[in-house]
């Protein structure tokens, strides 16, 4: 199961992810990445992973879909890390580590973003 947690704050969009993101569960990202990007300038928008607690190859490679879509839009994307092992060094062995940014916190988006 995989949930989601929207909060727009100071000018950044922020998504906040629990649970699993499987072949089963990553639609709902889809869903809520199309949504926020339909017709508006996305600005900011920050990928909290540190409550997924699994993460197969759909779900990177939906991860990568939020990354490009998002940029294409004129956006920028940042991401928190998971606070599990595993899902941490899965999505660091991969390239998505290479074209995010990705930042220890929350917190850390405001110093980085002049709003």
């Amino acid at each position: 199961m995989l949930e989601t947690y929207t909060e727009f704050r100071k000018g950044i969009f922020f998504l906040r992810l629990q649970g699993e993101m499987t072949a089963e569960t990553t639609y709902l990202l889809k869903k809520e990445i199309s949504l926020l990007l339909r017709g508006v300038k996305p600005g900011y928008i920050v990928l909290n992973l540190k409550n997924v607690t699994r993460i197969d190859r759909k779900g990177l490679e939906v991860l990568n879909h939020v990354f490009t879509s998002v940029e294409e839009a004129g956006g920028s994307c940042m991401f928190c890390p998971s606070e599990s092992v595993n899902v941490r060094d899965y999505v660091s062995e991969n390239a998505l580590k290479k074209r995010v940014r990705f930042i220890d916190n929350e917190l850390s988006a405001f110093t980085l973003v002049k709003i």
